[in-house]
């Protein structure tokens, strides 16, 4: 195995473990605002009736 093909390998690697670390910190937020507007919503339609 050539070195330009173990750097592109390694730059692959890189990358994904870069966008797998942005998910990571990306889920928690967006689960968190999924949950509270579904709160709210309940809420609402509660006060509602």
């Amino acid at each position: 195995m050539d070195l330009s093909v173990l750097k592109t390998q390694f730059d692959n690697f890189a990358t994904f473990v870069s966008a797998f670390g942005d998910l990571v910190t990306f889920f928690p937020k967006a689960t968190h605002n999924v949950f509270f507007s579904a709160e709210a919503f309940q809420g609402s339609s509660l006060m509602g009736k």
